[in-house]
């Protein structure tokens, strides 16, 4: 049931722990950067030495992974110092006709640096943190909005793409951002915040014409002509993107397995064995096969929750995301968390969000069931911060004692 409060009175609460969110992310960013990339923050983008970084950004000093492919957030940090591709970066990135659809990020971080390179890595993470707040804050009020504690905002922060979005600077913790605001928006009379929204989506990644879709869908259904039309406007920005994407960039060949669930099941009965230099390597195998069946047992929850809704804007995305993950069958990204958690976030936030208003907590498992895998990833950063936390504390007592 909604709560009681005045809307005057929530909003504060809601507001704070909105705050808290991506002060705890740049609390962790700034003690990880200072323990483990000795004061580099470009290394939270991930940059490996197989593709080197553009010659023009010699003077950043990026932080380099040696022997390392690298991670997705060296692209949009790339792409960010060349957002319309007038430098030629984007003949040096892997798969730059994919990367450079998924332009907001990238292009809010060059408008807020005024395209000045020694700023861009700086406002890119401080985008990320604006997304990571507005993904608390409309948590947050989808939780008070259903009686619930603004608190739960601070949940925002446990999905895969949220974690990957502040430790690896990738673009979907973005996305699941606008997933939130969309059920939050959604639910009211349509404005021109919500069509700005969705054709913000759009703009972050293709799967965000999935949010489009549903609530084109709803329109449609309800007959509200007028909104049907404003919806399929929010896309035309991102498609006219795309178009200028396809035509300054090389051909990108995507495969895919053209039968559905078979990848998933695939990689669950054929999980990847690890060297044996790789620390605890039968415990990571298990947090694969968890993660894996984490990801199964969101759209199965989703199917079950689904079956029980009236066809909302909410429920009718939950339909599309699912109906996507089921027919997308990338072998190599379903062997991955960081990869298939990522993509799924707005998913298992949909999922948060209905079994936050209707007190459904197993709502919760898939997520809880990712985040074992996330952590074994990030460990060598914890066992660095911990390590460091330990000297700092003893070499406190040693001075207190002396």
């Amino acid at each position: 049931m909604p709560s009681d409060v005045p809307p005057r009175r929530k909003r504060p609460a809601r507001l704070w722990f909105a705050l808290a969110a991506p002060l705890l992310a740049f609390c962790w960013q700034a003690v990880t950067v200072h323990v483990n990339y000795g004061g580099g923050w470009t290394g939270l983008f991930l940059t490996g030495d197989r593709l080197p970084p553009p010659a023009e950004l010699s003077q950043e000093r990026i932080y380099i992974f040696k022997n390392s492919p690298g991670f997705d957030g060296q692209w949009f940090h790339y792409m960010a110092h060349d957002p319309f591709m007038l430098r030629g970066f984007h003949q040096g990135i892997d798969a730059a006709r994919m990367r450079y659809r998924r332009i907001l990020l990238p292009l809010m971080a060059w408008l807020l640096a005024g395209g000045q390179d020694a700023w861009v890595h700086a406002t890119y993470i401080a985008v990320g943190l604006l997304f990571v707040f507005l993904g608390a804050l409309w948590t947050s009020e989808w939780a008070q909005t259903h009686g619930r504690h603004p608190a739960w905002g601070l949940a925002f922060l446990a999905l895969p793409a949220s974690i990957t979005l502040i430790t690896r600077m990738t673009v979907d913790g973005a996305l699941a951002a606008l997933t939130v605001g969309f059920a939050c928006l959604a639910a009211r009379s349509p404005g021109w915040r919500l069509y700005v929204l969705l054709g913000s989506a759009a703009l972050v990644r293709e799967t965000g014409f999935l949010l489009i879709a549903a609530y084109g869908v709803y329109c449609l259904v309800h007959r509200r002509w007028r909104s049907a039309l404003w919806t399929g406007l929010a896309g035309m920005p991102a498609l006219a993107w795309y178009a200028f994407v396809y035509m300054r960039t090389g051909e990108y060949v995507h495969t895919v397995d053209p039968v559905p669930l078979r990848a998933i099941f695939t990689n669950l009965f054929q999980i990847r064995h690890y060297p044996p230099e790789v620390p605890l390597g039968e415990l990571v195998r298990a947090a694969d096969a968890l993660a894996l069946a984490g990801a199964m047992a969101a759209m199965g929850l989703a199917v079950w929750l689904v079956r029980r809704q009236s066809w909302t804007p909410v429920s009718l995305a939950t339909v599309f995301w699912l109906v996507f993950l089921a027919i997308w069958q990338n072998h190599d990204a379903w062997s991955d968390v960081h990869s298939f958690g990522r993509l799924g976030s707005p998913l298992l936030a949909l999922l948060g969000l209905g079994g936050l208003a209707g007190g459904q907590w197993h709502a919760a498992v898939p997520i809880g069931m990712m985040l074992p895998r996330l952590a074994l990833q990030l460990s060598w950063e914890f066992r660095g911060v911990l390590s460091w936390i330990w000297s700092s504390a003893r070499a406190t007592l040693e001075r207190l004692a002396g």
